[in-house]
């Protein structure tokens, strides 16, 4: 059983659910809220409790009825016989046979052995067995570190044909938050490797990458494009793992791997940028012509790949985003400050 202590934030599936890290039957997982979760674990104690005394009830009765004889007998079997009967839990049981043994063991040092060692076993094993239930009944629960299954009603992408002078605002207020929460993360988890509450959103704190440099150019031409024909900088993720390196959840037959490469390199725009023509008296525009854009981005201008805002007018009004990025590349750290 796992405990959600915030569910607003990131919605989080409330039930039964199959982690299959730990297999079908092993992974069977009950996620409820903390208080709830509390609740159960109050039950599971009582219950432990009530189950052992039953249990030892049985046990009990079974042994008084095995050891019972006919006819007549000394005083340490019927004082064992009445043990038996009158203890309610192992403890009371093993406790009042410790001292009838000790009571017993200058006068008939052989016939208490005889007659008491299987009771006290059985009363011991008993006590002991549900001492280490009742123990263990409160780690049926994980409050922190543990996995719980997210709901993905909230994922999607952004449609840049929605995009337009009046919601641009917006759009460069989402990304700016993003890349805020992308580089605070990045700087914690991948720079630091610490092990803070903030680095266990995912199921991995952190991605495999290698780097590559003095890469020939990536794109078509070569020279025509690229400033240098090496120079350009490769990051790979390698194959990454559905499961257990992205977290999707799925059984072993529904998973795959996957792998990303990207590839960045300097450009030349002289001979291939040009002034985009528009309606707007306010903006300047400029298209860089490497190739039609297959996004659209481009309002469908024969070998446009982007367009971009040069100069704004004055009568241009539009809050500015200030934000620094700082990572690090084989140790060495990098600073980007957008303003």
């Amino acid at each position: 059983m796992s405990t959600s202590q915030s569910s607003q934030d990131i919605p989080v599936y409330l039930g039964i659910w199959t982690n299959w890290s730990q297999g079908t039957i092993a992974g069977l997982t009950l996620t409820t809220t903390q208080q709830q979760g509390g609740l159960l674990i109050a039950f599971l104690a009582l219950f432990v409790t009530f189950t052992g005394s039953c249990f030892w009830t049985i046990i009990s009765f079974t042994t008084h009825q095995v050891l019972s004889r006919q006819g007549a007998q000394n005083a340490l079997y019927h004082q064992r016989q009445a043990i038996l009967r009158n203890s309610d839990t192992s403890a009371v049981a093993l406790w009042r046979l410790i001292r009838m043994s000790w009571s017993w063991r200058g006068n008939a040092p052989k016939s208490w052995i005889r007659s008491t060692l299987f009771p006290l076993v059985l009363s011991l094993i008993t006590f002991c067995a549900f001492a280490v239930a009742g123990l263990f009944s409160s780690r049926v629960a994980t409050s922190r570190g543990g996995e719980v299954l997210v709901i993905g009603g909230r994922c999607a992408t952004l449609n840049g044909s929605l995009l337009t002078n009046e919601n641009s605002a917006l759009v460069q207020t989402y990304l700016c938050s993003r890349i805020r929460s992308s580089a605070t993360y990045a700087s914690t988890c991948y720079l630091d490797h610490r092990s803070t509450d903030s680095c266990r959103t995912f199921v991995r704190s952190s991605l495999p990458y290698s780097i590559s440099r003095n890469v020939e150019c990536p794109f078509p031409g070569k020279g025509q494009i690229c400033r240098k024909l090496k120079g350009a900088i490769r990051l790979d993720s390698g194959y990454l793992k559905s499961h257990t390196d992205l977290g999707i959840n799925t059984p072993p037959s529904s998973r795959f791997l996957y792998r990303t490469v990207n590839e960045c390199a300097s450009i030349r725009t002289i001979g291939s940028s040009r002034r985009a023509s528009n309606h707007s008296t306010t903006e300047t525009m400029f298209s860089l012509l490497y190739g039609k854009d297959m996004m659209g981005g481009c309002a469908e201008r024969a070998n446009c790949t982007f367009e971009f805002v040069a100069t704004r007018g004055e009568d241009y009004h539009m809050p500015r985003y200030e934000y620094d990025i700082k990572y690090a590349i084989d140790g060495r750290i990098v600073l980007i400050r957008l303003r």
